[in-house]
């Protein structure tokens, strides 16, 4: 069955395939969930996502976290744990629009991530990401309305 976005919610229930496991549970409608699939492989890096990020450890993504969004840090905590599990190489593999959300704050690439000031950089590297979900949550007037996690 295919996964429709309609009133907010997702509709469907994606298929893992072998050696894919579940990354979050969450709400299809009324009554029910769903299992988003992690990736087996990272996708093939575009011009914009070149770098390679050194590798953060949990601490270190709290820390950029906490520096970057200041006195909001406690809710952006909640949304990139359940958006990525804190996981700044996560990759949501189903596309919507033709982008895919990426990063630990799971920003569709390359649609939303365009946007931000962050473009020329990885998706995938943990400061880059905190900063363009933080210029998204500034300029949406201190909403987390674009995330499907909410704090």
């Amino acid at each position: 069955m295919p996964l429709v976005l309609a009133g907010g919610f997702l509709y469907g229930a994606p298929t893992l395939s072998g050696g894919q496991q579940a990354l979050l549970t969450f709400r299809t409608g009324l009554g029910g969930s769903s299992l988003l699939p992690t990736a087996t492989t990272p996708p093939t890096p575009t011009a914009a996502s070149t770098q390679t990020p050194a590798p953060v450890g949990t601490g270190s993504v709290v820390s950029i976290i906490q520096a970057v969004f200041g006195g909001y840090a406690n809710a952006a905590l909640a949304v990139a744990r359940c958006e990525s599990s804190l996981n700044p190489s996560a990759i949501n593999p189903i596309s919507i629009g033709g982008s895919h959300a990426e990063g630990l704050f799971q920003i569709l690439y390359p649609a939303t991530w365009g946007t931000t000031a962050q473009a020329g950089n990885s998706p995938y590297d943990a400061q880059a990401n905190t900063q363009a979900a933080y210029e998204i949550f500034q300029r949406d007037g201190y909403s987390w309305r674009e995330w499907t996690c909410q704090p």
